[in-house]
């Protein structure tokens, strides 16, 4: 056992030695970890929940696809008509934990992944509130309270995010340490620990870190002992030199990403597209009160207000009464720099969570306008539940502490923060059963068949009571605390943390779903329709952007509402697995079958194709509609739409979906090939290209059209063919015959990367009809082929290799000279 002065004090700088009591905690953390996700770890389903079956899957299959062929995982074949692989940061090509998908299944890989991550970043939040002199309790409480609350929890189904979050304790810890210490060493290991942090994925959660590292820079700076310009510039230089081993070991990821992002919608996102997922200010009695309000049975005018007829980015925001009212205590206790800069990171995350709602995401996006690059306000909210996490573990030790002076001062803080906690969480019960005629009519739902609003809130209330229990029993534990005279410190700061712990416990435990693994296994029937012809590519119709409701009592207009849910299911498992059955985009890719004209949700295609993507669903119903189908090798298409939407096309399938409309499968009209020969070049780009493509003159397989450059006028005796002999990932090989010059186009995105060549020689790479690759190809029989390399791959590699050698020449010496001191 250790010492109990050991709980209060942390003596020593630098890195501390791992003790028997820090491997007990580790321990501990695994436990959480493992219960949270038990039902996943010891095989009782998988996880599946949103991006994980409808977007992780089907990118980790092509990836796993693309090594398996033996290319080089640079270019994502399946996605859309083609986009880049390695450059998508969420792809996490670089990233270990990607490589085990190639051994492992990919439900296992993916818990793997999730524990994994949760558990180590509750170690680094245990290690950096130890590093901070918080006792050992109150570490580990830190570290449980990190891992369980809501905003951090919630990002197992965005793996990506999630990865970025887990390295914002370690990216702190080895800053914190590199500031002590000063030592080439120390100023290796954070910006390794940043490089680690890019290469998972989330620029979100590298630029939230930042910033937050930033305000404690300045507060250690302004409450430091030695004169703030000295130690400015100390920090400044510190900081500048991570920076650079951080970026130069990730360059080999930021270099092609920012190449990738340039020219897309991303770098000019307005305000409308940047702010959805605000957090609306009701919302915020999710931090304290154990409800979601996603699951309230709200009326269509409220889902609009509230949760912008979307489900929530993050399923839970929840940190409970008893966490932050411990939160509130640590306010007064520790370093005064910390402290402050522990506030106002959690009270301005909190601010820009609100995005439209409030002014603080506005005078964010005003002093540093990067990060308009960045959406969804609500993300935030992560950095938040890190503040509150450290100050909860501060708050603990300010139980306990030995101070005579400021001892009353935080516990009162905290006992005046649970009192007031439990009002709030009083009065959110007591409006569950009373008093509903007053509030519930703008809020509710009311349609008839529908049970009465009290039994709707039926389980809202129960959930209710949980978390006001918790609270009024960590307020009546804080009174004793600090009206008792022969109270014993460490018994009441035990009990508080058991109460934290249980509390987020109940609330989180059923947060992350799981699902049986067929709904990963199972193939759609819609596959073996697809597959019958040969290289297929498909046009599914996407109803995302259209608002979506959760239950199949709402209604409303959306195609994939559910009906009903079949036995045994839940209706979030019916809906994704209606969703696989459907092969919404981009989930084709886990067959191996090419997508198209698929929108641009992320904001990441680059202009021209967004534009023709856009332009296609602008031209539904009219015969340019079908001709750009012809155009980009589409041979079916699949919706849930009676024939009435294609009236040009033939009916070859109906199929049983889960949703109100069967699956409907369309045969296009002789679609033109992946890659074919004309003898035509019209020049013209932008609005101009997209109403030729609309005007009745324009045939696909007599000309092409080009941004720019001279064109060439097709003989009449032109004749040409041309088709793909050779099909990776990285490289296609076609073999063209033509009667007289022309152009060969290979119905693939275009994108600067490609390189080609004619019969060996390299041949300038064209932007054919918008979006797709061509050649200017002279008369006779050609090999043509498409090799992808992009130069910002080659930059960013060498970059990072170089960055690594001379990191660790220096590393070498400096433990060399070290030796001889």
């Amino acid at each position: 056992m250790p010492a109990r002065d050991d709980l209060v004090r942390v003596r020593g700088v630098g890195w501390r030695p791992i003790s028997r009591q820090d491997i007990g905690a580790a321990l501990c953390l695994l436990l959480i970890a493992l219960f949270l996700f038990r039902d996943a770890v010891f095989g009782r389903g998988v996880l599946f929940r949103r991006d994980i079956s409808l977007v992780w899957y089907p990118q980790v299959e092509s990836f796993v696809r693309c090594v398996a062929s033996g290319s080089w995982p640079l270019w994502d074949p399946y996605r859309g008509f083609g986009q880049p692989l390695l450059a998508d940061p969420s792809a996490q090509v670089l990233y270990p934990f990607t490589w085990l998908n190639l051994i492992l299944p990919p439900w296992v890989s993916y818990t793997l992944f999730v524990v994994a991550h949760l558990w180590l970043s509750g170690i680094g939040l245990y290690a950096l509130a130890r590093r901070w002199k918080v006792a050992r309790a109150g570490a580990l409480l830190g570290g449980v309270i990190w891992m369980a609350a809501g905003p951090f929890l919630s990002l197992a189904s965005l793996w990506h995010h999630m990865a970025g979050a887990a390295w914002i304790p370690w990216v702190f810890l080895s800053a914190d340490v590199a500031f002590e210490r000063q030592d080439l060493r120390a100023v290796l290991v954070w910006g390794t620990a940043m490089a680690a942090q890019i290469l998972a994925g989330s620029a979100d959660m590298v630029v939230m870190t930042l910033v937050a590292l930033g305000i404690v820079m300045v507060a250690r700076v302004a409450t430091g002992g030695e004169p703030r310009t000295r130690a400015g510039a100390r920090i400044a230089l510190t900081a500048a030199g991570a920076g650079l081993v951080g970026l130069g070991l990730s360059a080999c990821q930021w270099v092609p990403t920012l190449a990738m992002a340039v020219g897309t919608a991303r770098l000019g996102l307005d305000a409308s597209d940047r702010t959805v997922w605000s957090l609306h200010p009701l919302s915020l009695l999710e931090l304290t009160l154990p409800f979601h309000w996603s699951l309230v049975p709200l009326s269509q005018r409220a889902i609009t207000t509230l949760l912008e007829s979307r489900d929530p980015w993050l399923h839970s925001i929840y940190f409970g009464g008893p966490t932050l009212g411990l939160a509130a205590a640590g306010l007064g206790f520790g370093d005064r720099g910390r402290r402050f800069a522990l506030a106002v990171i959690a009270a301005g995350a909190g601010g820009v969570a609100l995005g439209r709602h409030a002014w603080a995401y506005d005078l964010l996006m005003t002093v540093l306008p990067p990060l308009r690059i960045l959406r969804f306000p609500m993300k935030a909210m992560v950095l938040c539940a890190f503040a509150v996490s450290l100050l909860a573990a501060m708050g603990l030790d300010a139980c306990v502490t030995p101070a005579p002076r400021s001892v009353r001062a935080r516990r009162l803080a905290l006992l005046g923060a649970l009192v007031c906690l439990s009002i709030v969480a009083a009065a959110a019960l007591l409006s569950t059963t009373w008093a509903t005629d007053w509030w519930a009519p703008s809020l509710l739902a009311r349609r008839p068949g529908l049970p009465s609003d009290l039994e709707l809130l039926s389980s809202t209330a129960s959930s209710l009571w949980v978390g006001f229990l918790a609270t009024i029993a960590a307020a009546a534990t804080a009174l004793w605390l600090y009206r008792g005279q022969n109270v014993r410190p460490f018994a009441a700061a035990a009990m508080l943390g058991v109460l934290v712990v249980a509390d987020l416990a109940e609330a989180q435990r059923d947060l992350h779903p799981v699902a049986p693994k067929a709904i990963f296994t199972h193939k759609p029937e819609v596959v073996g329709a697809l597959t019958a012809s040969t290289d297929p590519r498909v046009y599914v119709y996407d109803y995302s952007t259209l608002p979506r409701f959760r239950r199949a009592e709402s209604g409303g207009p959306s195609p994939l509402s559910l009906p009903s849910v079949p036995a045994g299911w839940s209706y979030l498992q019916a809906l994704t697995l209606g969703a696989l059955d459907y092969l919404i985009p981009p989930t084709s890719e886990r067959w191996g079958i090419r997508g198209s004209y698929d929108l641009d949700l992320l904001g990441l295609q680059p202009r021209p194709l967004a534009e023709l993507n856009e332009f296609l669903r602008m031209r539904e119903g009219q015969p340019t509609h079908t001709r750009l189908l012809r155009m980009g090798n589409v041979s079916s298409v699949v919706d849930l739409a009676p024939p009435t939407r294609w009236p040009d096309l033939r009916l070859t399938a109906t199929l049983p979906s889960l949703f109100a409309e069967p699956i409907r499968v369309y045969e296009v009209p002789e679609p033109l090939g992946r890659s074919y020969a004309v003898g035509s070049g019209y020049v013209a780009d932008g609005s101009a290209a997209l109403e030729h493509l609309d005007s009745p003159d324009f045939d696909p397989e007599k000309e092409v059209l080009l941004p720019s450059g001279p064109a060439l006028r097709a003989r009449e005796t032109f004749s040409g063919r041309s088709r793909v002999t050779l099909a990776k990932p990285d490289r296609v090989v076609v073999q063209a015959e033509l009667s007289h010059p022309g152009y060969v186009v290979l119905v693939d995105a275009y994108d600067v990367g490609w390189r080609v060549a004619v019969d060996g020689r390299d041949a300038p790479l064209l932007r054919a009809n918008v979006a797709f690759r061509g050649v200017e190809v002279p008369r006779g029989a050609h090999e043509v082929s498409f090799v992808y390399r992009p130069r910002s791959v080659v930059a960013g590699a060498l970059a990072s290799a170089a960055t690594l050698l001379l990191a660790t020449v220096a590393a070498l010496r400096d433990k060399v000279m070290a030796a001889h001191r």
